[in-house]
């Protein structure tokens, strides 16, 4: 009987000791997830800067087309004498 109970005592210290480095594994994966969270944050915030950035860029680009459209065929159609 006393031979069960060292058994018994010896699992159960295992367990605790199993259930601690899973407690600390969990913790740093808290701490990982909460960085990421805050890079992520990071990210959203530069992508939402660079949104209004992006259009002027498509409106110049679209101006630049429509002007050059523009002066090729004016060159094409007009004859200066």
């Amino acid at each position: 009987m006393a031979e069960e109970i060292t058994r018994d005592s010896i699992q159960i210290a295992r367990l605790e000791e199993q259930f601690s480095a899973i407690r600390k594994d969990m913790d740093e994966m808290g701490v990982q997830m909460h960085a990421m969270q805050e890079q992520l944050a990071e990210v959203l915030e530069k992508l939402s800067e660079a949104k209004g950035g992006w259009r002027v860029l498509m409106l110049l680009g679209g101006a630049a087309a429509g002007v050059g459209a523009s002066l090729s065929w004016f060159l094409q159609h007009v004859r200066v004498q």
